[in-house]
This record gives structure tokens, C-alpha cells and sequence, in this order.
């Protein structure tokens, strides 16, 4: 078994930030050549029925949104629907979501891939708005050992300790507008059932609390085989 360590020193924290904090600023001045260069790699689409997938490898074992599921053709109005854009290496490259109540209007997020990272562009269903926030996840080899987001109000750095691959624990800082750093860490244990747990220690707990039991929600073309 091969382990992959990762706890990060505050050095590569704000290393990491500051990278995406200047992507997050030229992002705006770029958005027609991100645009162009990821619905040019798209050879078929996956429509689903709310967002499926997510460049944070925990959202959906820490959220209670649920996954999107996916529909067999694409749908005549696509309010409310989500579509991922593929590459002909089945790599995510453009995600659209639609609004339920806006007709046409839909966030776009557009993602670039090098050896090493995954970047992820968030934009606003209004263009004049430009970016919303610019996300990556970091890999060691085919191991996810980072992710990372900065926003308009704040930024998230979490780091993995991986196993064979698989998270087994995690550490995350989060600053939001004008209110003090935070921190959370937790565990991801695997069951011989197929199941895993997820036990979360929130800021000022003294004690790991259990907050998702269960089966993975959906597979994610995020992570690399």
C-alpha cells in the first residue's frame, strides 16, 4: 500500500491562494478565450437533472445538496438542468447551469488541466458580473492532495492525506468577508460494505462528529484513474 501524505504548511496554503488569486483577477479579461478553448474540446455532452458533479472531491459528502441524476436525452427546456461538456479523454471541460426561472440564462465554469492541477472558472449567469470564484484541485501523480477556491468574499484551502488513492482525512481553512479564519479536519473511513463515513471535527469541537453514512453519491470525472 502506498500513502500519500499531505498535511501543508501555511507556506503552500497562501502559494496556492495567490496563484488563484491572480487567475480569479484576469479571469474577467479572458472569459471569450476560456470559452472558446473549452467548448472547442467538447465532443458529447451529459445532461443532468441538478449539478452531478464537483471539482471539490468532498461537496457532496459534506453538503446535503443531492446529485443531479442523469437524464437519457437532453431535455426540450433546459431551465433547471445542468450540462457537463466532456473531452474525447472523458475529462470534464465545460459545465452549464441553467436557472429554473431565468429563460437561457445559466452559469458557466470552464476547466484547464496540467500534470499537476485541474482549474476550475466560475462564472455569473449575468457576463457583466464576470467571475464568481476560481477553484483548483491539486494532484500528486493520480492522488488528489488539494483543493482550493477564491471568491469574491473569501477563499478555502483544504488539504488530503490519501491511501491507495483514496482521501482517508482532511484539513480545511476557510476565510469568509470580513470574519476570522476557520478551520475543520476530518476523517473519510471506508467499510467493508461499500459504505463510507464521513466524521467532521467543526471549529471549537473537542470531538469528531459523524456526518455522512452512506454509499458515494456519484462517480467523479474529476478525480484521475
Amino acid at each position: 500500500m502506498q500513502a500519500t501524505m499531505r498535511r501543508g504548511s501555511q507556506t503552500d496554503i497562501r502559494l496556492g491562494l495567490k496563484v488563484l488569486k491572480g487567475k480569479f483577477e484576469e479571469a474577467s479579461a479572458i472569459y471569450e478565450e476560456l470559452k472558446s478553448s473549452g467548448e472547442r474540446e467538447v465532443v458529447y455532452w451529459v445532461w443532468t437533472a441538478s449539478p452531478r458533479y464537483s471539482l471539490d472531491p468532498l461537496y457532496y459528502l459534506n453538503n446535503e445538496e443531492r446529485v443531479g441524476s442523469v437524464a437519457r436525452l437532453p431535455p426540450q427546456d433546459p431551465r433547471g438542468w445542468t450540462a457537463y461538456g466532456f473531452s474525447k479523454n472523458n475529462r470534464i471541460v465545460v459545465e452549464h447551469q441553467y436557472l429554473a426561472d431565468l429563460q437561457g440564462r445559466r452559469y458557466e465554469t470552464f476547466y484547464s488541466e496540467t500534470e499537476e492541477c485541474i482549474f476550475g472558472y466560475h462564472f455569473h449567469h449575468d457576463a457583466s458580473l464576470g467571475l464568481i470564484n476560481c477553484a483548483a484541485l491539486r494532484f500528486l501523480g493520480h492522488t488528489p492532495i488539494q483543493y482550493q477556491k477564491w471568491a469574491v468574499r473569501g477563499w478555502v484551502s483544504c488539504n488530503f492525506v490519501a491511501l491507495d488513492g483514496r482521501i482517508r482525512s482532511f484539513n480545511e481553512v476557510f476565510k469568509q468577508g470580513d470574519e476570522p479564519q476557520k478551520r475543520i479536519s476530518g476523517e473519510i473511513r471506508y467499510k467493508d460494505n461499500g459504505q463510507l463515513e464521513v466524521w467532521t471535527k467543526w471549529p471549537g469541537a473537542r470531538t469528531l462528529e459523524l456526518t455522512f453514512r452512506g454509499i458515494s453519491p456519484a462517480e467523479n470525472p474529476f478525480l484521475r484513474q
